[in-house]
């Protein structure tokens, strides 16, 4: 029996977001750094501040997206 290339593409795309919220979550632990997500809006936490990252543009993608700004912090 053969997949439909549609649930191949979403397994995939849901093993990609796995792997960046992996990501995400090892540079905040090196930084030691917590983010806190408010519906679309992302904080960054530390111990003093609490910053706005980001606003989330799609959810299906949230952890690309967060990954995009930490990865240069």
């Amino acid at each position: 029996m053969v997949k439909r290339h549609s649930v191949e593409k979403a397994n995939w795309s849901s093993t990609r977001e796995e792997w960046y919220q992996e990501e995400c979550n090892k540079i905040l632990f090196d930084k030691q750094l917590s983010i806190n997500i408010n519906d679309n809006a992302v904080y960054l936490e530390s111990t003093d501040k609490n910053d706005l990252l980001l606003h989330i543009t799609k959810p299906k993608t949230k952890w690309y997206e967060i990954w995009l700004k930490l990865k240069n912090i």
